[in-house]
């Protein structure tokens, strides 16, 4: 998907349809898009904060997305945020009793 395309939003249909399916269900929660997408319209289970959010998203990572799918070697960062946010990092550590 062409992330022009995509900024184009409702003008695109197509574009507009994967947006929902693939980023904002991931971050409205796919379980709650998948009981709602195809009853309700978006306004209705997708807030406008959220609609930004998921292209802010988008936007911020989909020249990593796109290397990793194509499997290249280049190192794309994302636009906005630094390595590490975004991960979760696990100390592991003795257990205590």
């Amino acid at each position: 998907m062409d992330l022009k395309r995509i900024m184009d939003l409702r003008k695109d249909r197509e574009a507009f349809h994967w947006f929902l399916d693939h980023i904002c269900a991931v971050v409205v929660g796919a379980s709650i898009v998948e009981k709602v997408k195809y009853v309700k319209p978006p306004r209705e289970w997708l807030s406008r904060s959220l609609e930004a959010f998921s292209l802010l998203c988008l936007e911020n990572y989909i020249a990593m997305a796109k290397s990793q799918a194509q499997r290249s070697r280049s190192n794309s960062k994302p636009l906005w945020t630094a390595d590490a946010r975004g991960r979760k990092k696990i100390k592991v550590g003795p257990s205590r009793a």
